[in-house]
């Protein structure tokens, strides 16, 4: 699923690498959801499952935001993302 979720990351024009060749919005996208997951011990699979009630959690102020410089953000447009990718595949299934 990790890595049908990084091509559709790259098929809707986020970037692999940087100008500097470092690893970009993809990297941190799947490192987002890397973190989201072992924050609430589920395997992706499982968080793909109920992205729809568990990444509102992540919103500030909700029970899974999480602290940190940069890497709740991070986290949040990770599964904001995650959740469009999972609904687009569960709408192409109907």
């Amino acid at each position: 699923m990790k890595k049908n979720y990084e091509k559709w990351l790259l098929e809707n024009g986020y970037s692999e690498k940087s100008g500097r060749l470092l690893p970009s919005t993809i990297y941190a996208y799947i490192r987002g959801i890397e973190h989201a997951c072992k924050y609430v011990n589920l395997s992706i699979e499982q968080l793909a499952e109920n992205i729809n009630t568990i990444a509102p959690t992540f919103q500030p102020g909700q029970k899974n935001a999480v602290k940190g410089r940069g890497l709740s953000r991070a986290v949040r447009c990770s599964l904001v993302q995650f959740q469009k990718f999972i609904n687009q595949q569960q709408v192409a299934v109907c």
